[in-house]
């Protein structure tokens, strides 16, 4: 079947919300396998390059474990080409560590803006951005509007006693974990 310029647009398009449904919001990995080209590269602020789509399955399971009710919404898919730009949200409860960040129970709405260049039907490269200073407001991890010195170097004190609790808190969880699996007769990690 010859594609003309809209339906290759709208197939690209396609290709881009199916993989954000099945990866974000079904939990489904191994997609990656079919929409991304195998040797993939995804550029994310603050790490290396992603390489290869077991990097990104790894991003995506560490992302998941993180926020493991977490939820994606396109809110706009643009192409131009063979590149896609995609406006999404992602919500979801802190529940696993995020960015460094114990967890805190909370919830988190972060605002993405993804560009992804596809080589014939397969993603082979992405630009990602995405409102970390945001996501840390939301997980109290910022002083508050108008903190001046002293009240920028208290909200510091309050900040690391508080992910000394949350450190402990997830230690016990996770030795309680460890400790049923066991007599359960599994193994421990």
């Amino acid at each position: 079947m010859a594609h003309t310029a809209d339906t290759e647009e709208s197939d690209l398009k396609k290709r881009v919300a199916e993989l954000s449904d099945l990866v974000w919001n079904q939990g489904d990995l191994s997609a990656a396998d079919t929409y991304l080209s195998p040797d993939f590269v995804g550029h994310y602020p603050g790490v290396p390059d992603l390489r290869g789509t077991a990097a990104y399955k790894r991003m995506a399971a560490e992302l998941r474990r993180a926020l493991p009710d977490l939820a994606h919404r396109q809110l706009t898919l643009i192409q131009e080409d063979d590149r896609v730009v995609m406006r999404a949200e992602i919500t979801g409860t802190q529940r696993g560590e995020l960015m460094g960040v114990p967890p805190t129970g909370l919830p988190v709405r972060r605002s993405e803006t993804t560009m992804l260049r596809f080589e014939g039907d397969r993603i082979a490269e992405v630009w990602h951005q995405a409102d970390e200073i945001g996501t840390f407001e939301q997980l109290g991890l910022t002083p508050p509007d108008g903190a001046g010195p002293l009240g920028q170097i208290a909200h510091t004190f309050k900040l690391m006693a508080r992910f000394a609790v949350l450190q402990a808190k997830a230690g016990r969880a996770d030795k309680a974990s460890r400790a049923r699996n066991a007599a359960q007769g599994g193994h421990t990690a």
